[in-house]
């Protein structure tokens, strides 16, 4: 007998958390439009709160849903990313980047989706023997998980891969476990890239080769063997029931939250008890994503430095199961530049009281 597929969860939402209300599920609207591979699948809708106090409707585009606490503040600032077509020509694309180049939002679009999409899924473009070798990220997390011991199938709750860029670990955990795998990303571009890659195995991302000069690179890619989903979602309001995942990973995420101690508390939310949490870092602060009072160390000598250990101890209760260990992350920018990164791995647990 055929095991049953777990269920994709609902998502709950995200309005309500942040108004303080009790979360109810999101239902869509009649009238929501089908994927073309997949009658049940909504390509195009409106998922709307039950809660008429709330009130909120959250769009559906591409098959991705946008599950934001402050909807009108993400679509003030990322509107143009959730709405920008990524079915362009080569050559029409090439024409757009060389006038939004040096800086644009165009521009810092196409180097993210290059440097994930290769990273996440490059193993499988025929057509990319190249330096440095693709998958970095993926191995991270999964070094991590294996020293942590977590099995191979079937979890007794969700996995969630906060930060999940690409959509590659997403895959990867989907595969392992059987699903149900969540994976959350405020990047529209890339959500967008990684759904359209777990539901129609088919990649397509731009890859830098100098400057404002990028080749569009496509090919098909397996789909996951379990059950996965991408949403638009902040990492730190996350529209999940509380202890209902039996494994979250965020990986090179805490660096790029507003308040990294916030994100463990959120991961400490998710977490059903007795379930591990991985989380890996390059403690590469910045100021446009984490206020400096909130750094890690990084901030003068007497800081002593930035330790995973230290900071979930000091911010969570959850419990750490194996060392701190320092890793390799290669990114690769174009072909005349590579970014090598000494990544902190950690994994924790959530204790069962």
């Amino acid at each position: 007998m055929v095991p049953a597929v777990p269920a994709l969860p609902r998502p709950l939402c995200p309005v309500c958390r942040a108004r303080g209300r009790a979360p109810g599920p999101l239902a869509i609207e009649p009238g929501w439009r089908a994927a073309d591979d997949d009658a049940r699948t909504v390509e195009q809708g409106v998922l709307a709160c039950g809660d008429a106090a709330c009130g909120a409707r959250l769009p559906v585009i591409d098959g991705v849903p946008v599950l934001v606490p402050d909807p009108d503040r993400y679509f003030a600032e990322a509107g143009v990313y959730v709405l920008a077509r990524d079915d362009l020509d080569p050559a029409v694309a090439d024409a757009v980047g060389r006038y939004l180049s040096g800086g644009s939002w165009y521009d810092a679009v196409r180097q993210h989706l290059s440097s994930y999409g290769r990273d996440h899924w490059g193993e499988f473009d025929p057509d990319d023997r190249d330096d440095p070798p693709c998958g970095s990220t993926g191995a991270l997390v999964e070094a991590a998980i294996a020293r942590a011991g977590v099995p191979d199938g079937p979890l007794a709750g969700t996995v969630v891969d906060l930060g999940c860029a690409a959509g590659g670990i997403t895959r990867a955990l989907a595969d392992r476990t059987g699903g149900p795998v969540v994976g959350i990303d405020l990047s529209a571009p890339l959500a967008r890239l990684a759904r359209r890659a777990l539901a129609r195995g088919e990649v397509r991302y731009p890859r830098r080769r100098v400057g404002s000069v990028y080749d569009l690179r496509g090919f098909p890619v397996p789909r996951p063997r379990g059950s996965a989903t991408v949403w638009i979602a902040d990492a730190l309001a996350v529209p999940l029931p509380d202890a209902s995942a039996a494994l979250v990973v965020a990986p090179n995420l805490l660096d790029c939250v507003a308040d990294p101690a916030a994100l463990l508390r959120e991961i400490e939310r998710l977490l059903m008890p007795g379930g591990m949490a991985v989380l890996t870092t390059p403690f590469d602060w910045s100021h446009a994503a984490t206020p400096p009072p909130n750094w890690i160390g990084g901030r003068s000598i007497a800081d002593g430095g930035p330790s995973l250990v230290t900071f979930v101890r000091q911010n969570s209760n959850l419990s750490p199961l194996v060392e701190e260990s320092a890793v390799p992350w290669t990114v690769r920018l174009h072909d005349r530049a590579t970014m090598t990164y000494s990544v902190r791995s950690l994994a924790v647990h959530k204790i069962v009281v």
